[in-house]
């Protein structure tokens, strides 16, 4: 299983959720399945500024079980 950090910048932007799946980055919003949601990668970590924006600006969730059901089940489309 790969390692798994979630940052929420509170709602501040469409795309709450950065979420890194080992070295690779995702934006989400809140309900990332739908039509009108977002799921997007960004990127590798290593590729990108220390001062991403996701990162910086985020909190990171400390317990991703308390994550919208939608984002977690994003996560683990992406984790596949």
């Amino acid at each position: 299983m790969s390692k798994i950090k979630v940052y929420d910048n509170g709602g501040r932007t469409f795309d709450r959720y950065t979420v890194i799946i080992g070295k690779s980055i995702y934006a989400m919003s809140h309900n990332p399945l739908y039509p009108q949601g977002f799921d997007q990668y960004v990127g590798e970590i290593d590729d990108m500024p220390y001062d991403f924006p996701g990162i910086e600006e985020g909190k990171e969730v400390k317990d991703i079980k308390e994550l919208p059901e939608e984002v977690l089940k994003a996560i683990k489309i992406r984790e596949a």
